[in-house]
């Protein structure tokens, strides 16, 4: 089970990457934006922060995403712009 876990928040953390360097966001600019310092957001993205619901909520507010989008695999529903597919593991949309 910790296995389970330690891999889950390793996903959730490069999602969470992959959509903020899409968004061209430094990990300081998206921490200022939803109220967090840079090392938290830092060990999040890297799969070693345990992130609540409610900062999964900020982020995915901050994102523009939803929190499920987080743990997906596929496109990332922006609510601005419509669904944005990005390549796994890269900050470029599939051509």
């Amino acid at each position: 089970m910790a296995e389970a876990f330690s891999d889950t928040c390793a996903h959730v953390g490069r999602r969470i990457r992959d959509r903020r360097t899409y968004e061209g966001l430094s990990q300081q600019k998206l921490a200022d934006m939803v109220g967090m310092s840079k090392s938290v957001l830092g060990d999040i993205e890297r799969g070693c922060g345990n992130a609540s619901l409610r900062t999964l909520v900020k982020l995915a507010v901050g994102l523009n995403v939803t929190v499920a989008d987080f743990f997906g695999n596929g496109a990332f529903h922006n609510y601005e712009y419509g669904t944005v597919d990005l390549r796994p593991g890269s900050s470029e949309p599939y051509q």
